[in-house]
């Protein structure tokens, strides 16, 4: 029988055991710490191989990593940079040039004179029906009734043209434009007053007088015009018929 005094001892713990856990603890520590410092590399990724290297590689600024300027600087240490070939570059203002003088061009003759402006580009060029009479012109596709009737007033002026004072590319600009704008309006029956050159050379003759008429004898729209009456304009003008378009 146990005595009623008697107790159980308590069982030491090792010499050294605190001492023990407490060194455990520290090198725990060291070992997070020193984890925490080395890069990050995918879970799954071994040490040394291809995903590790891809992630620890760090590309600089321009996209190459230092291996790589290396190695590229190492290819082609023996090449001979290229030269810059001396050639003409079109500036932008060049370029915006032309397609406004193209824009200024299609806008003064209209997409409709495409096949009237070709044949109005010669200031010299005389049909064989004008050197007998250059006062008076009719397109072939016109009967021969046309011209009495443009000069019987058949057909009131609806629009003038006063070309006084206007040089010759002036003059081919402005002639063209008046025809366009007639053409869009359905205008049949126009005047053009290019007066009778008294302020010009002498010996040389009237300018605008007999390019105008060669003008307008080459322009497809052009049915006829005649040379306007004394009350008209007399010899400084003419009365111009045009071809009417359906819209």
């Amino acid at each position: 029988m146990l005595s009623a005094g008697w107790r159980m001892k308590a069982n030491k713990k090792p010499a050294g055991g605190l001492a023990a856990l407490r060194v455990l603890r520290q090198q725990h520590k060291a070992d997070s710490r020193a984890k925490a410092q080395e890069p990050a590399c995918p879970p799954d990724a071994a040490p040394g191989s291809f995903s590790t290297l891809l992630h620890t590689a760090q590309p600089t600024a321009s996209g190459l990593t230092a291996a790589d300027k290396a190695l590229f600087k190492h290819e082609t240490r023996n090449d001979t940079p290229l030269v810059a070939a001396e050639r003409h570059h079109t500036t932008v203002k060049s370029v915006v040039d032309k397609a406004q003088q193209q824009q200024r061009l299609l806008h003064a003759t209209g997409p409709d004179l495409q096949t009237s402006l070709p044949l109005m580009s010669s200031d010299h060029y005389i049909p064989a029906w004008l050197e007998s009479d250059p006062c008076e012109y009719s397109s072939p596709a016109c009967g021969t009734d046309v011209l009495r009737y443009l000069k019987q007033d058949r057909w009131m002026i609806m629009a003038n043209l006063d070309l006084h004072g206007a040089r010759l590319d002036e003059a081919r600009l402005m002639v063209t434009e008046f025809i366009q704008e007639c053409l869009e309006h359905r205008l049949k029956c126009i005047r053009i007053v290019h007066g009778v050159g008294y302020g010009s050379n002498r010996e040389a003759g009237p300018i605008l007088l007999p390019v105008v008429r060669r003008w307008l004898s080459q322009m497809q729209d052009v049915l006829a015009y005649v040379e306007c009456s004394p009350r008209e304009g007399g010899k400084g003008a003419v009365k111009v018929l045009l071809r009417t378009r359906r819209h």
